[in-house]
């Protein structure tokens, strides 16, 4: 395999390491399901026995009775995050008074801080867009390593990204290696407000 992928990508081309695959890739949420699919690490006779037991108190509709309640429970905990974060004013508002405290503390004035807020989430937003954007064409210049035009189609392209970034106010933050603290921190409901009409009230 590895052979292959030199041969493909080259001899300068790194995969991603095991240890950040998670990270890259996501996790794997374990399902009701996966005791009758078989995709699991359960160990086969406790699948079996789970299966068996269950179907013995349900019947033979307990896959489809489980596969609803679960469902059912994700929809519900769904919707309790959403009605919490964005829904509920306390916690938006919680958010917003800890961020005016911390620059007010820092010597940041109110009017600043209210004229400059919805323009930093935006420039965020955009830039985490264009980090995104990055790498999908760092993996076709992989790609369309051998065509020359489509190359440097890809790296103007990459070029007039990072020019975007560099003309953004936050990029003293982001050169310095601040952007993780402050993106980290960028919260379903500080997206909800730069993507709504929160922001034309601030």
């Amino acid at each position: 395999m590895k052979d292959y992928i030199k041969e493909v990508f080259g001899e300068d081309f790194f995969p991603v390491r095991r240890d950040m695959m998670n990270n890259t890739l996501g996790y794997r949420e374990p399902s009701i399901q996966d005791a009758w699919t078989g995709a699991s690490r359960i160990n086969e006779p406790v699948r079996k026995a789970f299966v068996d037991t269950m179907t013995a108190i349900m019947g033979k509709n307990t896959f489809k009775y489980l596969s609803r309640a679960e469902s059912g429970w994700q929809a519900g905990v769904s919707t309790a995050k959403h009605t919490i974060v964005i829904r509920s004013i306390i916690v938006p508002m919680s958010n917003l008074a800890s961020n005016f405290t911390q620059l007010m503390i820092n010597g940041v004035g109110l009017r600043d801080i209210v004229s400059g807020f919805p323009t930093m989430l935006v420039e965020i937003e955009k830039h985490l867009k264009n980090q995104q954007r990055k790498v999908e064409i760092e993996a076709a210049l992989a790609r369309y390593r051998v065509d020359a035009v489509m190359t440097r189609k890809l790296e103007t392209e990459l070029q007039s990204l990072l020019d975007s970034s560099k003309r953004m106010s936050i990029w003293p933050l982001i050169e310095a290696g601040e952007f993780s603290t402050i993106s980290e921190g960028l919260t379903e409901a500080d997206t909800v407000i730069h993507e709504g009409k929160w922001v034309d009230y601030m």
